[in-house]
């Protein structure tokens, strides 16, 4: 499954807009608590929820929200699916 962080760039751009992190969070409707914990680095965000925030990003800063998401946010393979493939492969 793919899953996205907050990169470095992108957690200095909000910072340097100066978008409060709770009016940000609102805007993308998640709590500002789990907005937080991410641009802190902790755990990943799912590809809806990154799509949110950077919808509310680009809103806010009168953007476009394809080039949020390359700034704000680094894509990866959380390696969940292929280890439910590798499994359903080793009972076949």
């Amino acid at each position: 499954m793919r899953v996205y962080r907050f990169t470095a760039s992108g957690r200095a751009a909000i910072e340097q807009t100066g978008i409060p992190q709770a009016q940000l969070a609102e805007a993308a409707g998640i709590p500002r608590q789990h907005l937080s914990k991410r641009l802190l680095g902790e755990g990943n965000l799912t590809p809806a929820t990154a799509n949110r925030i950077a919808r509310a990003f680009a809103d806010a800063t009168h953007g476009e929200q394809a080039a949020a998401m390359r700034l704000l946010f680094e894509e990866f393979d959380n390696g969940r699916e292929a280890k439910r493939k590798r499994a359903a492969d080793a009972t076949d």
